[in-house]
């Protein structure tokens, strides 16, 4: 009893500091739980924004291929009908539309290719969150920068057969207005930028986003990894959390408890 009585005499100058004390611990025990939640939550919410962006792309990637074989028997059918419906050699506006249509095509093949870009760049946020390993992050970054680098080299060879037919027919073909040889001339640019993209420039693009999406692949995988360690940890730390908040507790009740046993001075 002696002894206890001493311990508490010996304490009692530092009733209020040991209040500070508990305050402060019982605070870093609720940091503790919120810092580990919302590091695993945080993660959690990233994965799923993008397994919902992948779910978005792999739908458009679906619909705009179902469009680019719709154009392609389309065309082959209005081919096929008009070759055995006339004996004569087609008129240039006959030509014209054709070629209308050609052009129609490439813009299709150039959505499919944006599609891919428009995937790639919401991911920055994702690398972010995630930290991946310096050569794990490399790869994605790489393929990312080379389907934009092949996108940018589409949209270039786009606005140079725009300036071209800028230049010959203005910025609408009309039909009305076109004379036969502009028809022919424009015919030209129209073939020339649907075999530099389909003959040159598409049979890249498969490898760039199969590149891409082995990369997200892999990304994916080592997201779910990361996910379960954080959350493992965040499971102990609760343990933790509870150690530190008993421990601050106590000394709180010993601090009021000092409190109480202070000499009145009245």
């Amino acid at each position: 009893m002696l002894c206890m009585a001493l311990t508490v005499s010996s304490l009692q100058p530092y009733a209020k500091l040991l209040g500070v004390i508990a305050a402060v611990i019982l605070l870093g025990a609720w940091l503790i739980e919120k810092t580990a939640l919302e590091h695993a939550n945080q993660l959690r919410d990233a994965i799923t924004k993008a397994e919902q962006d992948r779910d978005a792309t792999e739908r458009s990637f679906r619909t705009e291929s179902r469009l680019i074989e719709v154009y392609q028997v389309a065309a082959s059918a209005r081919d096929y009908s008009y070759r055995s419906i006339r004996n004569n050699k087609p008129t240039y506006l006959e030509r014209l539309s054709e070629d209308v249509e050609t052009l129609e095509q490439t813009g299709v093949t150039r959505n499919f290719a944006s599609s891919v870009v428009g995937y790639a760049s919401r991911t920055t946020n994702f690398l972010e969150v995630i930290a991946p390993p310096a050569s794990l992050r490399d790869r994605v970054t790489k393929a990312s920068e080379a389907v934009s680098d092949f996108k940018a080299e589409v949209d270039q060879r786009y606005e140079k057969y725009v300036r071209e037919q800028r230049l010959l027919v203005g910025e609408v073909i009309n039909p009305n207005t076109i004379t036969e040889q502009q028809a022919t001339e424009l015919s030209t640019y129209i073939l020339a930028l649907r075999n530099d993209l389909e003959l040159k420039l598409i049979p890249r693009f498969a490898p760039l986003a199969n590149e891409l999406f082995r990369a997200y692949d892999e990304l994916f995988n080592y997201a779910g990894k990361e996910l379960r360690k954080r959350e493992k940890k965040a499971s102990a730390l609760r343990w933790v959390q509870l150690g530190v908040f008993i421990i601050g507790s106590i000394i709180a009740i010993l601090g009021s408890y000092l409190e109480t046993k202070k000499p009145s001075h009245s």
